[in-house]
């Protein structure tokens, strides 16, 4: 027996196949059908969309088999995904690569043909094959062959839509979300701009009351502001075109940009902000986007921390903010790291929060893979992580 190979973009095909969230995912219809017309039409009594994974195959849909896992390394797929063109074993104990495989001595499946067609992505990458065995030797006709073919190709319009289908329902969700944070937030503090402005015409403040009046009317607006900049960019990127290649990007630059930006509101808090990224760093978002993400966590950072220290740190796919501030509970973590919370903490002068700019970068994150950690104690300062995977 000869093992399945592990192709050179193994990396990549794996970060490929699990962006698509389709393994140890309940059987779906639509991809259920696709293997009773392979295997009607091909006159076979198995057939499966099987899905490679770093050890293992899975079965997305099957038919005439009760398998549904099999080590990567003795399977047919594992071999067919090597190549962009079917795979075709007419009898497996006459094939080198198969005559004492545990699959074909075995009993079941006793397998001695097999039809498989690797399942391309738009990027390239084989993730799996759509395929028909039998358990007798064989031959399938062109025409079987190609109708083959064209139902693996169908298998990926499939699973683009799938993946295009479960993107617009996030995307409806925090649009959503964010419409009630615009229609709360962005109200309140406004109305009591309003309403303070109009104490102040009808002469019921006092003057020793206009110094911390209009103070707090300062941090209301800046809050306002901060929100809707926030809105505003996250518009702008959002409908930019998605960038799913790997690259590098000047981090440090980026950083310094950032820390230009927040200057004075660290200067006024008694911050030092330290950039002491250095490595070149790798990920599929873009240098806007990333600059977004970078500017949040620090404006985070300074609203928690005074009189303290807020570095920039980084490898070569994170990013690490930490800070000397007042740090949170396990139970505050789970509420920013919990999409279905909208967790919000007044700062350390007691700057009002929406939660909203978190709530984006963690958007900007789900659509490239990405994932947000957070280490923390209370009054020990926090340590929040981007991670690309």
């Amino acid at each position: 027996m000869i093992p399945a190979p592990v192709p050179d973009d193994e990396l990549q095909r794996l970060r490929e196949l699990y962006s698509l969230e389709l393994l140890d995912t309940p059987y779906e219809k639509e991809f259920d059908d696709i293997v009773r017309i392979a295997s009607k039409i091909c006159n076979t009594p198995i057939s499966t969309i099987t899905l490679i994974d770093s050890d293992r195959q899975w079965f997305k849909a099957k038919i005439g088999t009760e398998d549904n896992n099999d080590p990567r390394s003795i399977t047919f797929c594992g071999h067919a995904i090597m190549d962009d063109k079917l795979m075709v074993v007419p009898n497996a104990i006459d094939d080198e690569r198969f005559f004492d495989n545990p699959l074909v001595t075995g009993d079941p499946p006793n397998i001695r043909y097999y039809a498989g067609m690797p399942l391309v992505t738009q990027s390239g990458y084989k993730i799996g094959s759509l395929c028909v065995i039998d358990r007798v030797p064989r031959t399938l006709d062109p025409e079987q062959l190609q109708t083959l073919e064209a139902l693996a190709t169908q298998v990926m319009k499939l699973i683009e839509l799938r993946v295009k289908n479960k993107q617009l329902q996030e995307l409806t969700d925090v649009k959503n979300r964010i419409i009630s944070i615009i229609g709360h937030d962005v109200r309140n503090p406004l109305s009591g701009i309003k309403g303070t402005l109009e104490l102040k015409q009808m002469g019921l403040i006092q003057p020793e009351e206009e110094g911390s009046m209009l103070d707090r009317l300062s941090g209301q607006v800046d809050t306002t502001m901060d929100m809707l900049t926030n809105l505003a960019e996250w518009g702008k990127l959002d409908f930019m075109p998605s960038k799913s290649h790997i690259q590098a990007l000047p981090i440090s630059n980026i950083a310094d940009s950032c820390l230009d930006e927040l200057a004075l509101n660290a200067d006024a808090k008694g911050n030092v902000i330290k950039n002491e990224t250095g490595n070149i760093f790798y990920s599929a978002i873009d240098k806007n986007s990333l600059h977004f993400i970078l500017r949040n966590l620090l404006t985070n950072a300074n609203k928690f921390t005074e009189r303290g220290v807020i570095t920039v740190t980084n490898t070569a796919n994170t990013i690490t903010v930490g800070d000397t501030g007042t740090g949170m509970s396990a139970v505050q973590i789970a509420g920013l790291i919990n999409d279905g919370v909208h967790a919000t903490t007044n700062g350390t002068k007691n700057e009002a929060g929406t939660g909203l700019g978190l709530m984006l970068v963690k958007d900007f994150l789900r659509k490239v893979n990405g994932r947000l950690s957070i280490e923390s104690e209370p009054g020990k300062g926090a340590r929040v992580t981007v991670v690309f995977k």
